[in-house]
């Protein structure tokens, strides 16, 4: 019967195997491909625009909708979904967070089961699909944010094993074998074992390291792949990776005009069509950069420019919007 299965007509099987899809197969599980918001870039990016958020001063007749929680969770959602959604809530006045929603066909929100009009609906983009449905800053750079995922998924999948120092031997004794495939099996932590190789009458030992070995490469071209993911969102590095105090403000600063200041007229548009009138700054994020904004209107009152309207274009006079 055995033979029967293994040859027919007197010649071996033909076993059918494609190494390529089964190498694809296992680079696919091994690898994470799960959504953007997932990498610790992305996630670096939503600490510090969610946290820089919930600093901000809200100010106008509406501003109680838009409280410190509110605002960080707006500033996470931005950075790692592209879009943040809450539903107004009249009865309590707050807003209402909201995970999955569709549309219907006649533009209202689905949301649960229910229906809801976009007047009831605080919806904040930074960017729309042809849907109508937020997308996240990295996705703009596909390229980048896949090879990230392949890098970070792939490192993480290779740290996944066992950390330990142990004393190798080779045995062929059964039973000495499976007591140390049993001890290796409980190596993630720093348990180790040890073990003897007999040479000649000698007794010698072996160090033997258990564990990952990241090439040196990879972590580089890593390293490389958050620096530029950071750009893409638009996080100075120097707020991530640390410098002297005058690269931190002038980080902070940066910050603060090129990315806060965008995505807070992005939140105050999206508040006016839920009838939600509010003016927000960041006044308590630039008092970091006193010296500088002296600086500069120093320099522009020289310049001919009047003083009121240097202090406004330093930013050391807030004018409301009328």
């Amino acid at each position: 019967m055995m033979l029967q299965r293994l040859f027919r007509r007197g010649q071996p099987e033909r076993l059918e195997f494609d190494i390529h899809a089964a190498v694809a197969e296992h680079l696919a599980g091994l690898y994470a491909t799960g959504d953007d918001g997932e990498l610790s870039a992305v996630q670096i990016a939503a600490g510090i625009v969610g946290r820089a958020f919930a600093l901000a001063d809200v100010s106008g007749r509406d501003a109680g909708w838009l409280t410190a929680p509110v605002m960080l969770q707006i500033g996470r959602d931005l950075m790692t979904k592209g879009e943040s959604v809450w539903i107004k809530r009249l009865s309590t006045n707050a807003l209402q967070l909201v995970g999955d929603y569709d549309y219907t066909d006649g533009g209202r929100y689905r949301i649960a089961g229910q229906t809801h009009s976009s007047a009831t609906i605080l919806h904040v983009m930074y960017m729309a699909d042809s849907e109508g449905k937020g997308i996240p800053p990295l996705s703009a750079a596909r390229s980048l944010a896949n090879f990230g995922k392949r890098l970070e998924g792939g490192m993480a999948a290779e740290s996944d094993l066992p950390y330990a120092y142990g004393i190798a031997t080779p045995t062929t004794d059964e039973p000495a074998k499976k007591r140390i495939t049993e001890r290796l099996r409980k190596f993630k932590g720093n348990a180790a074992f040890t073990a003897f190789q007999k040479s000649g009458e000698t007794i010698a030992a072996e160090r033997l390291w258990l564990g990952p070995e990241l090439r040196e490469a990879n972590i580089e071209a890593y390293s490389r792949a958050q620096r530029y993911a950071l750009g893409v969102l638009g996080i100075p590095i120097a707020l991530v990776n640390g410098g002297d105090a005058a690269s931190i403000r002038e980080s902070w600063r940066l910050l603060t005009y090129s990315l806060l200041m965008p995505l807070t007229e992005l939140i105050k548009y999206a508040a006016k069509q839920v009838f939600i009138d509010v003016e927000i700054d960041f006044e308590r994020l630039q008092s970091s950069d006193v010296q500088g904004r002296a600086r500069a209107f120093q320099s522009l009152v020289q310049g001919g420019m009047d003083a009121e309207t240097a202090a406004m274009l330093a930013g050391l006079i807030h004018v409301e919007a009328t």
